[in-house]
């Protein structure tokens, strides 16, 4: 409530309540701002949402190469010597008569977990390497040292 004084009387002024904001709009009647979620700005990003599928396809090939794959990735057949697609081989086979799609999801298991093991093995490294007084002086080496150097045009020594 607020006073007010009029010829000397004091008299209590009721402030009217603040109106309820119309949909769309903030209080003060500007539009209203939506709070973009990590999902709503990574669905922007088209690049993105590709390199996620592709990603996701590989990791679905490889983990359910068992199912996916009919033939033994290892089992050498001479007489299926570099045969071309087929039913039973469906990108064919190699120089030694093995299943190429059957090889390469198997290795993409391999190659999961090399990636994996990496990306988890950096931060702890990162980590430890950043505060340790030796990384500090190699670092203001290297940084002194590439200065100079790295306008000069790269040529194999003979």
């Amino acid at each position: 409530m607020a006073e007010s004084t009029r010829r000397g009387r004091t008299q209590a002024r009721e402030t009217p309540p603040p109106r309820p904001a119309a949909p769309g709009l903030a209080a003060g009647g500007a539009p209203a701002r939506r709070r973009s979620t990590v999902w709503g700005r990574f669905r922007r990003h088209k690049v993105a949402l590709v390199g996620s599928v592709i990603l996701l396809t590989l990791v679905v090939g490889a983990v359910g190469a068992p199912f996916f794959a009919r033939n033994d990735p290892y089992r050498v057949s001479i007489s299926a010597y570099r045969k071309p697609p087929r039913a039973a081989n469906p990108l064919g086979t190699d120089s030694s008569g093995r299943d190429v799609l059957s090889r390469l999801l198997h290795a993409g298991r391999v190659s999961l977990s090399v990636g994996l093991v990496a990306v988890s093995i950096y931060p702890s490294s990162a980590s430890s390497s950043a505060h340790s007084p030796a990384s500090t002086a190699a670092g203001s080496i290297r940084s002194s040292c590439a200065g100079p150097t790295s306008s000069l045009p790269s040529r194999p020594s003979s």
